[in-house]
């Protein structure tokens, strides 16, 4: 079968399970706000209110508790927002009209053109330009403790890092 999620273009998605319950959790491609819906519903519940206008990507973690947000500055630069999902915690419970969860993060280096999640959510790839070609880097998922373990005169790379595996590979 076959369920309409959202009638705006996405970004990216992950779908979850939660106790009996199949859900998708996607990005609006046009505001960045971050949705939830269950499979069999069709109706789609706003969670975030953060807005990121005009996002090209949304890389998921395979948890759905993270996401890489990626859209262009200007014509040239490609910015990378890694965003944690955060409940909104208040004394009272949930506030009327306010979404449930709450975006906070750091942006990566600026260009990064390929990234690929460690399967065990603890580190990423990523390649960027440098002078002379490509540039990898391995680091925590929030860019942290960043180290290059590739170069190449080649530019347009394209990565993937398998489950059970400490590789990445290129292709």
């Amino acid at each position: 079968r076959l369920y309409q999620i959202s009638k705006a273009p996405v970004a990216g998605s992950v779908v979850l399970e939660s106790a009996s319950t199949t859900f998708v959790r996607f990005v609006d491609k046009a505001t960045g706000h971050i949705f939830e819906s269950a499979i069999d519903s069709g109706s789609p519940v706003q969670i975030s209110n953060t807005t990121i206008p005009k996002l090209n990507e949304a890389i998921w973690s395979p948890r759905g508790d993270s996401v890489y947000l990626r859209y262009l500055k200007d014509t040239e630069t490609i910015k990378t927002f890694f965003a944690q999902i955060k409940t909104v915690a208040t004394s009272t419970g949930a506030v009327d009209g306010a979404a449930p969860y709450t975006l906070s993060g750091v942006f990566l280096p600026d260009n990064i053109q390929t990234l690929s999640i460690q399967a065990d959510l603890s580190r990423i790839f990523y390649l960027g330009a440098g002078a002379s070609g490509a540039i990898g880097t391995v680091a925590n998922l929030d860019g942290s403790k960043a180290v290059q373990v590739f170069s190449s005169p080649l530019f347009h790379w394209q990565s993937f890092w398998p489950e059970g595996s400490d590789s990445v590979y290129l292709t």
